[in-house]
């Protein structure tokens, strides 16, 4: 299942069969089927449905994969447009598992394409009521009629959201409907990177073209990274798209698939030099897998290079310096040569702060705490404020040394409460 769902699908393949052969010694009909449902699933990917077939009918045998192993019979009889045998499969699927939402929409379909369409209506009424929120079944809802009414609620839905889109797009192409996809992709009108992408990959290459730009263009608008096996089989089939190559070096390095993921990046830059987020991807592997700072030093200095406005390049540049034991004057002459870079984020100002006051620089640390809004994030908790405390304690101890008790005093004191500006308080009972 692992390599299932990294689509690796020969190794799952692989993997499956070895389970199964260890299983079909002691018994010929184990009592866990799921070895012969991945097997089936992993086979249907690659296109070899004959194969996929036999394996599914032996995953029926088994109580834990019937469910699975019905559906996928009925995906593959909805490929071969054989309807009244895919509409039997699905009801056996939903003897053993009723509520299966995916099992239960093919149902509704094929009662649609094989002309039942009053049956398809009475269904699709009752399981609206009990699945208000599945995009697939308003999508049936104005497949079924094609009014504009039903248009409008299935958009209404849908609210231009990505994840429903990709949904039921991805449900009608492992039912081997592509062209259906298309239609549907088409009438929801989704701006958004993996649904255009995905409407691209339905499309022959040359007339892709508009679509893919579209969606590396809109790409900031809502950041959204593949993750699932559709999304992921869209990206692979448009090769021309250096783009689709860097977000599925991301699902493969996510994956720990790093070999995959840095042929990927390697590829996309190769593609577009000028792509500061590829040679970002191979900077992080060259540290984090290969240990090698200079490989991954000269990488992120090209990326920041390509984005100087970018403060999330400097700050894992610094990153890479205070992990590789780099001194504190280094740090901070990289920092203070971009300071108004360094200065966009929170946690790369905690650095810069912490680095004045190792190099005995409180003066230019205490004129940020005081002057700057902070804001409290996920894992930065206390950073900024315990700056804000070493920077009063050291503060003091510079009076204490000119002899000025009563300035040192005065900090000391301030140090007690946090001002308003760090957006962090003291908790309750907290010494």
């Amino acid at each position: 299942m692992l390599e299932y769902n990294r689509a690796d699908f020969p190794q799952a393949v692989a993997y499956a069969t070895q389970a199964l052969k260890r299983a079909h010694a002691l018994n010929k009909n184990p009592q866990c089927g799921q070895a012969s449902l991945i097997r089936a699933s992993a086979y249907e990917r690659q296109g070899q449905y004959q194969q996929a077939e036999e394996d599914f009918w032996r995953a029926v045998w088994s109580g834990n994969s019937k469910a699975g192993g019905y559906y996928g019979l009925a995906r593959l009889a909805a490929r071969n447009g054989h309807f009244d045998a895919g509409l039997d499969f699905c009801q056996q699927s939903l003897r053993a598992c009723p509520t299966n939402q995916e099992v239960l929409c093919l149902h509704n379909l094929l009662l649609v394409l094989s002309g039942r369409q009053d049956n398809a209506r009475l269904q699709r009424e009752k399981l609206l009521r009990d699945y208000p929120l599945n995009a697939t079944l308003w999508w049936l809802n104005w497949f079924d009629g094609r009014s504009e009414s039903a248009l409008a609620q299935w958009r209404g839905l849908c609210q231009g959201r990505d994840v429903n889109a990709l949904m039921t797009a991805g449900q009608l192409i492992n039912w081997g409907m592509p062209t259906l996809a298309a239609e549907m992709l088409n009438a929801l009108d989704c701006q958004r990177t993996l649904p255009l992408y995905l409407q691209a990959s339905l499309l022959p290459k040359a007339e892709r073209g508009e679509l893919v730009a579209k969606a590396i263009d809109v790409f900031p608008q809502f950041v959204r990274f593949p993750n699932t096996l559709e999304e992921v089989a869209a990206l692979e089939s448009i090769e021309e798209c250096w783009f689709a190559r860097h977000l599925l070096a991301c699902f493969y390095y996510n994956k720990r698939s790093y070999n995959k993921a840095i042929a990927l990046w390697q590829r996309c830059v190769e593609m577009s030099p000028e792509f500061a987020d590829g040679w970002r991807g191979l900077a992080i592997h060259a540290w984090n897998k290969q240990h090698d700072y200079e490989l991954a030093a000269r990488y992120l200095d090209n990326a920041y290079q390509l984005a100087p406005q970018d403060a999330r390049l400097l700050f894992e540049r610094d990153l890479l310096d205070k992990l590789s034991g780099a001194t504190p004057e280094k740090r901070l002459a990289r920092l203070e040569n971009n300071l108004e870079i360094a200065l966009k984020r929170d946690d790369m100002t905690a650095e810069l702060l912490n680095l004045w006051h190792l190099t005995g620089q409180a003066d230019k640390a205490a004129d940020i705490l005081a002057t700057r809004k902070f804001h409290p994030w996920e894992g930065g908790e206390g950073k900024i404020t315990s700056q804000f405390i070493l920077n009063q304690l050291l503060r003091a101890w510079q009076h204490l040394d000119t002899r000025e008790p009563q300035q040192a005093s005065e900090l000391l004191h301030a140090a007690l409460h946090y001002p308003e500006n760090l957006s962090e308080g003291r908790l309750p009972g907290a010494n």
